[in-house]
């Protein structure tokens, strides 16, 4: 029996196309993470860099499948997302360049526990009827090292006539990020045990360990050295923001954490260094870009 031309290249379109690595193909996906190691719930930011070389302008991101994460344990089994991360927002991208797509992780995918993982990511790209899989890039997830724990009460204004709120834990952690030490905030209910934020605050040395206080207002209030002659003081609410980002140099003494004549808490001693970082920015600091905290 014979069969036409034009059916049988129809009847090559219906024949499923194999998803392929990246390499194969005229556009290539990558994955890239800032680091490799996170504590519990920590944003994991993922930049996933599209490489066109098809000759021709891609349309992309027309709809919220067309870029896809895949997040398996070390042994091979998939986590399954919670929800999909939003990824629609269209954008053209010429032949010869680069896109990248930054996607956060967290709200996503229930890496909670201690262990090793890996993410890929997989493009559905216009024209080409093939899905692209980047190569899998590997992460870890580990407790750290709880330095300090504070559970402070939370009046809430809603709370009725007895002034009963919640009850929150700040756990100060250290966690060891190549060659260098980060220090976090965890901030947990101290009811369910849930971690509620994971909150980066700087650089930690070996040398002296963070000082804390909690101040009326139930909120956190952290120095400690980013260097042998510098200090970071940052103040995080019990609700999980951080309201207050300084840096403090050496000067006659080294800064301390006390409380002043109205019961609040300042840092005495050494020279306030004003900085583009701080929170909040003072106006006489002009952000060039230049001037970051450590």
């Amino acid at each position: 029996m014979r069969i036409s031309l034009a059916f049988a290249a129809f009847l090559v379109l219906l024949i499923p196309q194999p998803r392929v690595h990246a390499q194969n193909t005229p556009v290539t996906a990558e994955v890239e993470l800032d680091q490799d190691q996170f504590l519990p719930l920590e944003d994991i930011k993922v930049a996933v860099r599209i490489i066109n070389l098809t000759g021709r302008t891609l349309h992309m991101g027309a709809d919220n499948g067309w870029l896809k994460f895949i997040v398996e344990t070390k042994d091979g089994f998939p986590v399954l997302p919670e929800s999909e991360p939003a990824v629609v927002g269209e954008f053209d991208l010429p032949t010869s360049k680069t896109g990248i797509k930054r996607v956060n992780l967290v709200p996503h995918f229930p890496v909670k526990q201690s262990g090793r993982y890996t993410v890929r990511a997989e493009i559905e790209v216009p024209g080409l009827n093939k899905a692209v899989t980047s190569r899998p890039v590997s992460f870890d997830i580990f407790n750290g090292t709880v330095l300090k724990s504070i559970t402070v009460g939370v009046v809430r204004t809603n709370a009725g006539p007895g002034g009963v709120g919640d009850q929150r834990t700040f756990l100060l952690q250290r966690k060891h990020n190549g060659q260098a030490d980060q220090l976090y905030v965890r901030l947990t209910d101290q009811a369910t045990g849930n971690t509620l934020k994971v909150i980066p605050v700087g650089r930690l040395i070996a040398i002296g360990e963070p000082e804390v206080q909690v101040d009326q207002q139930s909120r956190l209030h952290v120095l400690f050295r980013v260097d042998s002659q510098t200090f970071r003081y940052v103040v995080v609410t019990a609700d999980g923001e951080m309201v207050r980002r300084q840096t403090h140099d050496y000067g006659t003494g080294a800064p301390k954490l006390r409380m002043n004549g109205e019961n609040a808490v300042v840092v005495s001693g050494g020279v306030r260094r004003e900085m583009s970082s701080d929170i909040p920015v003072s106006a006489r600091v002009e952000d060039n870009g230049g001037d970051k905290a450590p």
